[in-house]
């Protein structure tokens, strides 16, 4: 299996600060560092006993420090991931449990430190890809995605918002989300009561894509367009002229740099406001 990545983070049209981060492998090197702009190295003992972590912390709008908040729970994950237990394999989804709940309480203990802290809070979607597998563990409204050929794209997170937990239940339908925006987030680190972490695990089958992005994308953008997008079908004028041969399924042929620069440019020609955060992975 052969695993390629990117990330990009960018500030929305009045955003003070980028509220959102992220983690995302860049290489394998003699030591085990975590760049400040969310990018990390491995040496190779760690990529055999942990695999690849990949990671998006969105900072609550409206709440203080909500970039603090999302830069705690990304550095606390990646710290707690990749140090403890030799080969954590037999119990991925219970350690992602168990360091989620270490960051909401570290991260509740924290906003108690300073008067600007009160009050913030942060989501958390983090994905392991390890001997063909992907490991998840979410919770708020950020979204992990898997896109391959033959089931389109699939949402394996929930939305853990108060409109979407009606829609799920049935109690309201797809309308409400546009009447009434996406609700107040029922789930959230730093925030929750009591956390109930959504944890999953599916085998891979390569050629395939894995893609964590913030609200700030799927805000501006459907499952159909983004899907579109990556099978080639949404592309600018000059791009398909110097892509005249370009075939209706692109899955593999475009990087995961050229993928999170595409959705960015797509969700700001929506109109997109909020700050928006991608992570793509391509799987071989």
């Amino acid at each position: 299996m052969k695993i390629s990545c990117f990330a990009i983070s960018c500030p929305g049209k009045d955003s003070v600060i980028n509220q959102d981060r992220f983690l995302c492998f860049k290489e394998i090197s003699d030591k085990i560092l975590l760049w400040e702009d969310g990018f990390f190295s491995l040496r190779t003992q760690e990529y055999i006993r942990y695999g690849y972590l990949f990671a998006i912390a969105d900072g609550l709008g409206g709440h203080n420090a909500g970039e603090v908040a999302s830069n705690q729970a990304i550095r606390l994950l990646w710290k707690r991931y990749y140090s403890g237990h030799p080969d954590p394999s037999p119990d991925i989804l219970d350690r992602l449990r168990e360091i989620f709940r270490q960051a909401h309480e570290e991260i509740r203990i924290l906003s108690r430190s300073k008067f600007e802290y009160r009050g913030m809070g942060t989501t958390l979607t983090a994905a392991i890809l390890k001997e063909e597998t992907l490991y998840w563990a979410h919770i708020g409204d950020s979204r992990l995605y898997r896109i391959n050929d033959s089931q389109g794209i699939q949402q394996l997170t929930e939305d853990h918002t108060l409109i979407a937990r009606g829609i799920r239940e049935g109690f309201l339908n797809q309308e409400d989300i546009t009447k009434n925006h996406k609700g107040e987030l029922y789930q959230a680190i730093a925030v929750s009561p009591q956390l109930e972490v959504q944890v999953g695990q599916q085998r891979l089958s390569p050629p395939e894509w894995i893609l964590l992005c913030s609200d700030g994308l799927t805000d501006v953008l459907d499952e159909w367009t983004m899907e579109e997008l990556f099978r080639g079908q949404i592309l600018k004028e000059e791009e398909r002229r110097v892509s005249s041969n370009l075939q209706a399924n692109v899955l593999i042929s475009m990087s995961p740099k050229e993928a999170c620069e595409r959705l960015v440019r797509a969700a700001d020609k929506m109109g997109r406001e909020d700050d928006v955060t991608i992570v793509a992975i391509k799987i071989e």
